[in-house]
């Protein structure tokens, strides 16, 4: 109990020490969340150490992702690999766990709850849909949500270690391109508007929404 206590005093200490807190602060500065530091002194303040513990952790997570996926952009400018699938995969299985935090329900839902106040914005430069035969025979066309689409390339990489393509935007314009979309057998048309700087900025805005949300729990 005694060892506990002091490792939990321990982690507090450091959270509220000013080297991590600027660094924690730099990080969602990066993806234009400059506004943080007033979030971060409420976790800090939290008096049940357990609930803390969650968000610093879920914090500690995504830098690490991000870590990863910047050396995947080195990778890409030496090597010219594709890298997009396995940052979607990253991303996407960390917003399960972030979702988690406020909501429950399975792997597809999570990630659409993670995405909820940015619902619009994804769906406006994501666009992704399949055709199939009504009862009719005649051919309609079916809309995705783009979070259901983002869940889709999670699976892909996943189950199948699919990660030839690339998925973000490049340029100017939006990247056009077919899914194979196996966890659900349909070929997907997709219009993909974002750059994964854009897109990062979007995540980081919903996952800053997430944590506010567990805040107020």
């Amino acid at each position: 109990m005694e060892d506990e206590i002091n490792w939990n005093r321990m982690q507090k200490e450091y959270w509220a020490s000013e080297k991590e807190k600027k660094s924690v602060l730099a990080f969602f500065k990066r993806f234009n969340q400059e506004n943080f530091e007033g979030i971060y002194n409420k976790i800090i303040s939290l008096k049940n150490h357990d609930d803390a513990r969650e968000i610093f952790y879920l914090i500690a997570k995504i830098i690490r992702i991000i870590e990863i996926c910047d050396f995947l952009d080195k990778e890409k400018a030496e090597k010219n690999h594709d890298i997009d699938e396995i940052k979607i995969y990253l991303l996407i299985s960390h917003s399960e766990i972030a979702a988690r935090l406020v909501s429950s329900g399975d792997g597809a839902s999570l990630v659409k709850k993670f995405f909820q106040s940015e619902k619009t914005e994804l769906n406006y430069k994501i666009h992704a849909s399949y055709e199939e035969k009504d009862k009719e025979g005649k051919l309609i066309k079916k809309i995705l949500d783009a979070s259901y689409f983002l869940y889709l390339v999670r699976c892909d990489y996943t189950h199948n270690g699919n990660f030839t393509g690339n998925i973000f935007r490049t340029g100017d314009c939006g990247k056009f391109y077919v899914f194979d979309a196996t966890e659900i057998g349909k070929n997907i048309s997709v219009e993909f508007n974002l750059s994964y700087n854009d897109f990062m900025n979007v995540y980081v805005k919903a996952l800053v929404e997430i944590i506010e949300k567990y805040l107020k729990k």
